[in-house]
């Protein structure tokens, strides 16, 4: 007797069809509320914004412009007229020839004046000093040429010293009475000296200018020259380290190509913030 045979492969095939068919309901895109991000959106209704599908397997947009079917939109683009990129030299020519500027409080007491009380009047503390009164002692040769290295001492009427100093390379040194202990006096003694030969003259505090002779020679030793380098090596000044090295350089050639031939060091230091590797060397 023959038995009866059931299609259960048929069967088990269509339970794995209907398993597959339900899975893969469940990985559909459900509408988002916002944005899916580029050009195109969902627009909540099983569809998207912005573009309309034509026949042919573009997408259309609104203003008329296409793109392909699945591909992305385009990224937005910046165009400059070719007139006006001329303006905008490289990289590499913008770096100009680095500059530098200087300011001698000397020079410009008055101004200096003024910018203390300012500053004083703003409530900043500060180790102060009364430089109000200010004397300009210079020492010279019979010619006027300007004595380097001469000692220059202030006593007062006692003949107790208030003040020791050494005149520079332009024969200067500078007195503020105020500024040390004993200095209110109503005159001075002022005596200069080097290599064997001295001067002295009796000032009061309302002449501010001075001026001694001495009949020693000036120095004929080649001037010693000191030339110091701060810099400030942070991020940000990172492109402009390469000019700052070409400066340095240019400064070194143009001392060494001055007549007097100066005796020339050099010294640097170089910093940056907290938290780098270095704060200063």
């Amino acid at each position: 007797m023959k038995t009866k045979r059931y299609p259960y492969q048929l069967t088990l095939f269509t339970l794995l069809t209907l398993l597959l068919l339900s899975a893969c309901s469940l990985f559909q895109p459900a509408p988002r509320d916002e944005p899916t991000g580029g050009w195109v959106d969902w627009d909540n209704k099983g569809g998207w914004t912005g573009y309309e599908a034509s026949a042919d397997g573009v997408y259309l947009e609104e203003s008329g412009s296409s793109m392909a079917l699945g591909s992305a939109p385009p990224e937005p683009s910046i165009s400059i007229d070719a007139e006006k990129s001329e303006s905008y030299p490289e990289r590499s020519s913008q770096y100009a020839s680095m500059r530098a500027g200087s300011v001698d409080d000397n020079a410009e007491w008055d101004d200096y004046l003024l910018y203390r009380q300012r500053f004083t009047e703003a409530g900043i503390h500060v180790h102060d000093l009364d430089v109000s009164e200010r004397h300009i002692i210079r020492v010279t040769d019979s010619d006027g040429r300007p004595i380097l290295g001469a000692v220059v001492t202030i006593s007062d009427a006692n003949g107790s010293e208030l003040s020791r100093l050494q005149t520079t390379s332009d024969g200067r040194v500078l007195f503020f009475p105020k500024a040390i202990d004993g200095g209110e006096a109503q005159g001075y003694f002022i005596q200069a000296g080097k290599d064997g030969h001295e001067a002295a003259l009796e000032i009061d505090s309302e002449t501010l200018e001075h001026n001694l002779t001495l009949d020693a020679r000036p120095a004929t030793d080649p001037i010693r020259l000191d030339v110091f380098f701060l810099i400030d090596a942070t991020g940000s000044m990172s492109d402009e380290i390469q000019q700052l090295k070409d400066n340095m350089i240019s400064v070194s050639e143009r001392i060494h190509a001055l007549p007097s031939a100066p005796n020339v060091r050099f010294g640097m230091t170089i910093y940056r913030d907290r938290g780098d590797l270095f704060v200063s060397r």
